[in-house]
C-alpha cells in the first residue's frame, strides 16, 4: 500500500538559520553530514585537511561516508582544489597483530587445511 501523498506535488517551506562564510567551518559541517567528526579540520591555500583520529570508529560506514564527504566537498566548495584525509591508528594493547602473526596463522590455516582434505581422502576409501 502506497502512502496517501504518494505521486502527489509536495510543498515545503524552509527556513534559513544561518549562513556558513568560514571554508573550515563548511568542511566540519559537510563531514557532519556524512557522520563523521573529525578531530581537526583545517583549510590552507585550497587544500582542506580533514583529521580522523584514533578514536574514530574506521568500519565500511566509515570509510563509505569518507568517500561521499570527500565528493561533496569538492562539488559543493569551489574554493576547494584538494582535499586531504588524515588517518590515524593506535595498536590497542593485547588486540593486534603484526604482520607476521598474521602470516603464520595463514600458513597454519592452510596445514590445517590440507590435513583435512587428506583425512577426507582417508575416509573416502
Amino acid at each position: 500500500m502506497n502512502h496517501p501523498l504518494a505521486g502527489e506535488k509536495l510543498v515545503y517551506e524552509i527556513k534559513v538559520d544561518s549562513v556558513i562564510e568560514d571554508a573550515k567551518e563548511k568542511v566540519s559541517v559537510i563531514a557532519e553530514s556524512y557522520s563523521l567528526k573529525p578531530d581537526s579540520v583545517s583549510v590552507s591555500n585550497a587544500v582542506a585537511t580533514a583529521t580522523f583520529g584514533p578514536s574514530i570508529k574506521k568500519d565500511a560506514d566509515y570509510f563509505v561516508n569518507k568517500t561521499s564527504f570527500v565528493s561533496a566537498v569538492l562539488l559543493y566548495m569551489e574554493s576547494i582544489s584538494k582535499v586531504e584525509v588524515r588517518e590515524e591508528f593506535e595498536r590497542e594493547d593485547g588486540k593486534s597483530e603484526g604482520p607476521a602473526v598474521i602470516e603464520n596463522k595463514g600458513k597454519e590455516a592452510k596445514a590445517q587445511e590440507s590435513a583435512k582434505k587428506g583425512e577426507r581422502k582417508e575416509e573416502e576409501k
